[in-house]
């Protein structure tokens, strides 16, 4: 389909922008998940000094510090297993192809809304309670870098609108149609933002860990919700959907990769041996056997 529109040049390089594109992707699901695991089950807590708690809300636990009481092992090393884990749980996924998604596809969908919609709710009620304890700037130009990286993360959902687009019969309503979608991307985008500045004093590198149990500086006041099954849920959330899509976006990366190198070297001979080389071809063989 590129083809279509750019010379050989232009090839090239659009397919080096998605496949950059997805291995950023990847980078962050292979991060952010390991990292909600840690923060999660590491329980090691330091005791206040003084009139000096490491609880506070703008400090944060160092990666030297144990994961557990009276255990050797630190934070960094529980981050560094669960990363191994991770990897070698998906990982392998990587040399199939993903067929009837549809459940997978309902489940993520279903997972979102709740963790979305439970967010926003909880910090209202935590703003409405007077337990608000964000008081952002009004304009930091420092924080221009963190906007931009969100941004083109947003991109992500442009690489589903073809196989959206294709089954739909009548276009002449799609102008309609992905205004009132992306309207309402932008509305959910601006609430989850809003009421997470207002409601707590810093924000995570991952929103849904403010909501972990242990993230709390002492006092209930702080906390969004004392339900147990919310805090889980919420810190877990990216362990399940990202998971889930961590494949699907593995797949469609080796895929492109597969794409590009074929355009590149055109010849047949040298295409088929990089396929077995790289893409272990031959797995994939085996498994339709």
């Amino acid at each position: 389909m590129s083809e279509l529109f750019f010379n050989k040049i232009g090839v090239v390089l659009f397919y080096l922008c998605i496949t950059i594109y997805l291995y950023g992707d990847l980078a962050i699901y292979a991060a952010a998940v390991p990292k909600s695991l840690r923060d999660v089950t590491c329980t090691f807590k330091p005791h206040s000094t003084g009139n000096i708690s490491y609880r506070e809300c703008n400090v944060t636990l160092d990666d030297a510090m144990p994961c557990w009481e009276n255990s050797h092992i630190n934070r960094m090393g529980v981050y560094r297993l669960y990363v191994a884990g991770f990897t070698f749980l998906l990982g392998p996924f990587v040399f199939f192809n993903v067929q009837k998604t549809k459940w997978l596809q309902i489940f993520t969908t279903i997972m979102r809304w709740l963790a979305f919609i439970l967010m926003i709710i909880l910090a209202v009620i935590k703003i409405a309670k007077g337990q608000g304890r964000g008081h952002p700037d009004a304009a930091n130009f420092n924080g221009i870098p963190n906007l931009f990286g969100v941004c083109i993360y947003s991109f992500m959902c442009h690489h589903s609108l073809p196989s959206l687009v294709t089954p739909i019969k009548d276009k002449s309503k799609l102008l309609k149609l992905f205004a009132a979608d992306y309207t309402l991307i932008l509305g959910f985008y601006c609430l989850l933002s809003f009421t997470g500045i207002f409601a707590f004093n810093s924000i995570q590198d991952l929103y849904t860990l403010n909501f972990d149990p242990s993230s709390s500086c002492g006092d209930s006041d702080d906390s969004a919700t004392n339900v147990p099954t919310f805090q889980y849920f919420l810190s877990l959330f990216p362990v399940f959907t990202l998971s889930t899509n961590f494949p699907i976006i593995a797949i469609t990366l080796r895929n492109n990769l597969k794409t590009l190198t074929s355009y590149v070297m055109k010849k047949r001979k040298c295409s088929n041996m990089t396929d077995r080389l790289f893409f272990f071809h031959w797995l994939h063989s085996y498994h339709q056997l």
